[in-house]
């Protein structure tokens, strides 16, 4: 792509009391509710945005019209029928699955709208089909890393709504000195520091909470220096730079 350019990110930090503005659906406000838009297009109503529950408040009753994922980032929730997802849990939901969250005692989400994606047809841990729901620390699951018919040297991963286009959501862990090829993005790729530190191909350093987006046509690489849990969510597959176009992007693994 000729309008490719060097590392365009923005970067967003859950903990950022003051990005968060009260949070509305049809114009009504809902008490106890407030979200930071990271993604997020009311238009197409798709993309991602930090929610935050208020001690003993609870969300709107509604059915998801389209595929829908939350990441608990911090606190606990419940559903109408007494399921409890916590810390590290990703809850992925298909179309026409109604929910009602209810939440005790404070909670933090990350939300992940998607145009076409439903979630798996078959949970890990729950009996509902329609509610597929995995650990970030089930580590036990996760599997080596491959890109570019390659493996990714102390990076393994955890596909979670992957579609089997390079589209959907993951977690990953990155065991120094580990790094990601030089690439460019095709379509939006977003990534949550859930644990540990990570840093991009200029040095610039992202820790524990911070969430990073990248446009299409942005080109990097990013290593870890210190244990890393990732969650990431991806538009479109990535593109390998060849070895000429990936040389300003070449990032140390120490």
């Amino acid at each position: 792509m000729t309008n490719s350019q060097p590392s365009t990110r923005t970067v967003f930090n859950f903990k950022d009391e003051s990005a968060y503005i009260q949070y509305e659906q049809s114009g009504i406000a809902k008490e106890g509710v407030r979200w930071m838009p990271l993604s997020y297009s009311s238009y197409r109503n798709e993309g991602t945005f930090f929610l935050r529950l208020a001690s003993d408040s609870k969300s709107f009753k509604h059915d998801h019209l389209r595929g829908e994922e939350f990441l608990v980032l911090e606190g606990k929730i419940r559903d109408q029928v007494g399921r409890e997802y916590s810390r590290g849990d990703f809850v992925a939901l298909t179309p026409a699955t109604p929910l009602i969250s209810n939440c005790e005692d404070g909670a933090t989400l990350l939300c992940v709208i998607r145009a076409k994606k439903d979630a798996p047809a078959k949970s890990a841990t729950l009996s509902n089909p329609s509610i597929f729901c995995q650990n970030a620390h089930n580590f036990e699951s996760y599997v080596q890393f491959l890109a570019y018919g390659a493996p990714y040297p102390n990076v393994t991963w955890l596909p979670l709504t992957m579609d089997g286009t390079g589209a959907g959501s993951y977690f990953a862990s990155y065991q120094p000195p580990a790094r990601s090829m030089p690439h460019e993005h095709q379509g939006y790729e977003e990534f949550l520091i859930f644990e540990g530190s990570f840093r991009d191909f200029d040095g610039t350093k992202f820790d524990e909470g911070d969430f990073i987006v990248y446009p299409p046509g942005t080109r990097h690489s990013s290593y870890a220096s210190e244990s890393t849990l990732l969650f990431v969510s991806m538009g479109s597959p990535n593109k390998r730079l060849g070895p000429e176009e990936a040389k300003p992007f070449e990032s140390p693994t120490s």
